[in-house]
């Protein structure tokens, strides 16, 4: 029994080195390096890269693996860097590693005298072990090393970048807005259909008042029905990130995808352009008021 577990530790851990292979570089700068502009892009959950090597480690296929993929948000926001837009994407799949975690939010088997977070138990903390809750990812038992090398080679960096972007852009201008984009199912389980777009601030923590409320009322006049941290109030990086006293601001912004994906599929449908040039729009008027807002506080 030891040689039969040993062998497929050792397995688990051959895969693995081939997946981190793949997943160099953990992200994607997109735009300028050093912001031009006092508003940065940050797409941590459209990664879509799955080496065959991720997929010998799992169980599942790979129609389900990409169950919790923000699909192609990158592609809808990437238009915006024509306009000086900085923005960070990470490369590989959420399901792999999820930068919209605390680092600490370990399977529970992992986590020692810290307390276990709804998430983590459900088996979505920084390492999922689930999709959906339900169907187990891995066919091998997960151990402490992998663990720590997918958060010293994917986490850390997508992190670091991301501080540094926002940290460039707060010594330039004074100040700095970060808006964290995602995508969201068309329908709550419960079968209630959800808003176009909700914003986050993590219920007034992350971002002033001001700010939520010109973002809620600019997509509003774009056409999309617009909510209020309802059902997403920010994750991780809106609440981390989101450091109003040190003049910088988060939001999350999740997109119905219901508005650009086909009905029970990964395919994009004729409403993907409209909503990219709706979200250029939208994000070029948040930039011009945050703008015109510190100019107005100079004066």
């Amino acid at each position: 029994m030891w040689i039969i577990k040993n062998r497929k530790s050792k397995q688990f851990q051959k895969y693995e080195a081939q997946s981190l292979l793949e997943f160099n570089p953990a992200y994607q700068i997109i735009g300028n390096i050093k912001p031009k502009l006092p508003l940065i892009l940050s797409v941590p959950h459209s990664g879509r890269i799955y080496p065959n090597s991720f997929l010998s480690q799992s169980r599942l296929d790979l129609k389900t693996l990409r169950q919790s993929e923000d699909h192609y948000v990158d592609q809808l926001i990437a238009p915006l860097a024509k306009y000086g837009f900085s923005q960070i994407h990470a490369l590989y799949p959420r399901i792999f590693l999820d930068p919209n975690r605390a680092p600490d939010e370990l399977p529970p088997e992992f986590c020692q005298n810290q307390p276990i977070t709804p998430q983590a138990r459900f088996g979505h903390g920084v390492i999922p072990m689930r999709v959906g809750g339900v169907h187990e990812i891995y066919k091998y038992r997960m151990t402490q090393s992998i663990i720590q090398s997918r958060l010293d080679r994917l986490y850390r960096p997508y992190h670091q970048k991301l501080q540094e972007l926002l940290t460039n852009s707060l010594q330039r201008f004074g100040f700095v807005v970060l808006l964290d984009i995602h995508s969201m199912p068309a329908t709550a389980i419960s079968g209630q259909k959800r808003s176009d777009i909700v914003i986050g601030d993590n219920y007034g923590q992350s971002a002033k008042s001001e700010l939520c409320q010109a973002t809620v009322e600019i997509f509003t006049k774009l056409g999309f029905i617009t909510s209020l941290n309802n059902p997403y109030a920010g994750g991780f990086i809106t609440r981390h990130y989101g450091q109003v006293e040190k003049n910088q601001q988060a939001l999350q912004i999740e997109i119905n995808k219901e508005l650009y994906l086909k009905r029970g599929s990964y395919e994009t449908h004729s409403g993907f352009k409209e909503l990219q040039d709706k979200l250029q729009k939208a994000v070029l008027e948040i930039n011009d008021y945050i703008s015109f807002q510190k100019s107005e506080a100079a004066e």
